[in-house]
């Protein structure tokens, strides 16, 4: 076989081989193309239905209701914490009164 006629038979594979590359890739980048296309139809619907069904008062309700959450939840530990240090001071005095009285003090 000649050089020539190697570079023939290779270019000729290497071409039907692109051709056939070229091919699956345009395939694919159609099927790509459907499936986001469907994607993107279906996304849209979704969010129109949202728009619709929540309009500006449904949203502000919400966040007025997670602000009063938040709001409850800060009561709710400012209460904790004072309510720790009110025990931590009765626990305090006790044993105050306890070294007075000569008192032992026990767990039990």
């Amino acid at each position: 076989m000649t050089e020539d006629k190697f570079k023939k038979i290779l270019t000729e594979a290497l071409t039907a081989q692109s051709a056939d590359f070229d091919k699956k890739l345009a395939d694919q980048t159609q099927r790509t193309d459907t499936h986001f296309s469907k994607l993107f139809i279906y996304m849209e619907k979704r969010f129109d239905e949202f728009k619709t069904k929540a309009d500006k008062a449904d949203i502000d309700r919400l966040y007025g209701l997670v602000d009063q959450s938040i709001k409850a939840q800060e009561i709710n530990e400012h209460e904790r914490i004072a309510l720790s240090s009110q025990v931590d001071r009765h626990e305090d005095w006790i044993q105050q009164i306890a070294g007075k009285l000569n008192l032992k003090l026990s767990h039990e």
